[in-house]
């Protein structure tokens, strides 16, 4: 299975990356052709950065759709490059996974999904952390009633990781939101139907999380396997378009 990517500019951490967790999770895929808006001023070139991983640097959308599989538009630095990019890709017909964050406003996100569905085109969008490992064994049915989660203090690209493992494991939308700002310390309050989290943010990088059941207590304070778990997904993704 052959994939473009398309970035914001190449020379990046998850570019630089995903080849080699689509290979360790054997997941077939390809990373075939690349597509950029420009390079990265503080790093390679996106020529250099196509020769040192043996992938063809496309100039036109034509080209880089060709013979490909699906789409990963990827600026995960950049999400407000993301709308953009879809814009140039989205006509293709080929199923596209967005790189977290999503998209920078709503309104924005309303119109990706509103341009994919008058192209016909699936989306698909997710945080890695969500598929770590750890969290397998959590689900909405043991019980939850509280989480509690510190991710590092960039909350415009990284809280989307913390929110994301709230959602998906306690199964609910969120009825109500607050930020709080408290000794120069951030942190939002989440309220679902019968449950609440907390998403707080710390100096360093890492994430971990605190667990409140019904009949007990459960404290993560590392993640595994992370991406090595979400590019199976993807690779799914492509392969099924759902």
């Amino acid at each position: 299975m052959n994939v473009l990517i398309a970035d914001y500019y190449l020379d990046e951490w998850h570019a630089n990356n995903y080849q080699d967790f689509f290979d360790k999770s054997e997941t077939g895929v390809k990373i075939k052709k690349a597509f950029a808006l420009t390079d990265n001023k503080d790093g390679i070139t996106n020529a250099e950065w196509a020769k040192r991983h043996g992938v063809e640097l496309c100039d036109t959308v034509e080209e880089a759709v060709k013979d490909m599989d699906g789409v990963m538009i990827l600026a995960p630095d950049n999400p407000e490059r993301h709308l953009p990019l879809l814009k140039k890709f989205v006509k293709c017909g080929l199923p596209i996974f967005v790189d977290k964050p999503f998209a920078i406003r709503t309104d924005e996100a309303e119109e990706m999904y509103k341009l994919a569905d008058e192209n016909g085109v699936r989306l698909f969008s997710s945080s890695a952390l969500r598929f770590a490992n750890e969290f397998k064994e959590i689900k909405n049915a043991d019980g939850i009633e509280y989480i509690e989660t510190y991710g590092p203090k960039t909350e415009e690209l990284y809280a989307v990781h913390q929110l994301e493992v709230i959602v998906a494991l306690i199964g609910d939308k969120p009825t109500k939101v607050s930020r709080t700002v408290e000794n120069g310390t951030t942190y939002y309050d989440i309220s679902f139907t019968r449950k609440k989290a907390r998403i707080r943010f710390r100096d360093e990088f890492g994430y971990r999380f605190y667990f409140k059941f019904k009949n007990g207590e459960k404290e993560i304070t590392e993640v595994t396997d992370i991406f090595e778990n979400s590019v199976k997904t993807i690779a799914e993704f492509f392969s099924t378009k759902t």
